[in-house]
């Protein structure tokens, strides 16, 4: 290589990263932040909240299924994609409308449940904390719909990126902000401080543009038809059309695909509601699991998103997503083995001696890695089945089912946990992800186009297949 040529691709990276600074990308960027503010909330912070509370694992493991609207907001996708939420809407935009909506219910719900006790009211707080998920997934629908409608073409693996950076920076605050303001002054302000921090959203949603290509319902138009025949039409348009697209152009192996999407992060995500009580079970202090498993584990976590992003571009999807599984199959074990070094703080109900932070430290750091590369393969695979004409309704069922399986098994976690352990529970979970590795090699092998990407990694039209 010349040295002409070296300058120019250096030249030509600084030129990449200069994207990174596009308005584009600085929208996504805080919308990221938005939408993972309030996952953890609702997951992982919550269930350490209910921890020290004092409720049984058995319970702490059935509030998983709140994460559960994150699976089924597809039913409601169609909805929000074409319905006009009333005067925010017609002041914002379809998009802007919705999102702002979304996040005053979450900022609503957040100061909610900062005013309840979850061992005298976890009913309530139960009830609140549906209430927070339904708004955070309609939240997380306008936005996958905007990335994919108001972003250019070239500019997809760049506000992915910067989404993905958002929703992990989000997910610091919520994850270690919350326990450190946990630490200091009690979950109630914790709830309070993340409930302001929904700001940053609304005042994003304030200051981006409404994306262009909007569909238009169908219920404004054919002005001549009855109520019924209006209704009809929009369901068909508008609900059914866009599964059945998906059906036409998959075939027979359209239930291949869902499978796959069903199954492949099973084994990373039903082990999220007991990750917090097991850390507090091994006498960790809240201000350890949120520096080491936290602040620690997002930078594991970005490191392993580039690691995805380059495999995605070096070694294709396929592979890519197979050792991306191989990677949290074996992670998971690691837990197993944490488990068994911390038999002893387990086993006994008082003080006790907590594994060295070296352990922590590289469990999750090996955990944190393979799950960061994996979700970035993975949204990249599910983008790349999306067809433009029904981006938010198509991406929000392979969205939800990518995590309906995993959040369901999650909610009998506790019940595992009481029942075999922490250490046999983790071996269970990881076992979980072997039939993944089955329905992917099928997919490949029958529908290979499915694995086939192009150089920007992100959502694109397969009507020419």
């Amino acid at each position: 290589m010349t040295k002409q040529n070296e300058i120019h691709g250096w030249q030509a990276w600084f030129f990449e990263f200069r994207r990174f600074l596009h308005p584009q990308s600085i929208v996504l960027l805080l919308l990221g932040f938005s939408a993972g503010l309030p996952f953890l909330l609702i997951s992982g912070t919550l269930s350490a909240w209910l921890q020290e509370s004092g409720l049984d694992y058995k319970s702490i493991g059935f509030f998983a299924w709140v994460g559960l609207a994150f699976s089924i907001k597809f039913f409601w996708a169609p909805f929000v994609d074409q319905l006009r939420f009333p005067f925010l809407c017609k002041w914002l935009g379809q998009r802007r409308g919705w999102l702002l909506a979304a996040q005053a219910g979450i900022c609503f719900g957040l100061f909610w449940m900062s005013s309840l006790a979850p061992a005298a009211q976890p009913g309530l707080l139960a009830l609140i904390a549906v209430f927070v998920a339904f708004c955070a997934a309609t939240q997380d629908v306008c936005v996958d719909a905007y990335r994919i409608q108001a972003c250019d073409e070239d500019m997809q693996g760049v506000v992915t990126t910067s989404y993905i950076a958002g929703y992990r920076l989000a997910l610091l605050m919520s994850g270690a902000g919350a326990l450190f303001i946990a630490e200091g002054y009690g979950w109630a302000w914790s709830y309070k401080v993340m409930g302001i921090l929904v700001g940053v959203g609304m005042i994003t949603v304030l200051w981006m543009k409404e994306p262009a290509l909007i569909v238009q319902s169908v219920i404004s138009s054919k002005a001549n038809a009855t109520w019924i025949d209006k209704i009809l039409r929009w369901c068909w348009r508008n609900i059914l059309d866009p599964f059945a697209e998906m059906v036409q152009r998959f075939g027979g192996f359209f239930l291949l695909l869902i499978l796959v999407v069903l199954f492949y992060r099973v084994s990373d995500i039903a082990m999220g509601n007991m990750a917090n009580p097991f850390y507090l079970a091994l006498a960790y202090t809240k201000t350890d699991i949120a520096w080491v498993t936290k602040i620690f584990g997002l930078v594991m976590v970005l490191a392993g998103s580039a690691i995805g992003g380059l495999m995605v571009a070096r070694q294709g999807l396929f592979r890519s997503m197979l050792l991306c599984l191989f990677s949290v199959i074996l992670t998971n074990l690691l837990f197993s083995a944490l488990a068994v070094v911390g038999a002893s703080c387990l086993n006994i109900v008082g003080e006790c001696e907590s594994p060295s932070l070296v352990w922590l430290g590289f469990v999750i750091s090996a955990d944190n890695i393979a799950a960061g590369a994996s979700n970035v393969v993975f949204i990249a695979f599910l983008s790349s089945q999306v067809n433009l004409q029904y981006s938010a309704t198509q991406y929000a069922l392979l969205s939800s089912l990518m995590t309906f399986l995993g959040k369901f098994i999650s909610g009998f976690s506790g019940i595992m946990v009481e029942s075999f352990g922490f250490s046999w529970f983790f071996i269970y979970v990881s076992c979980l992800g072997l039939p993944s590795l089955l329905l992917l090699s099928a997919l490949r092998y029958w529908r290979p186009s499915c694995f086939e990407t192009r150089s920007n990694v992100g959502p694109r039209n397969l009507n020419d297949e």
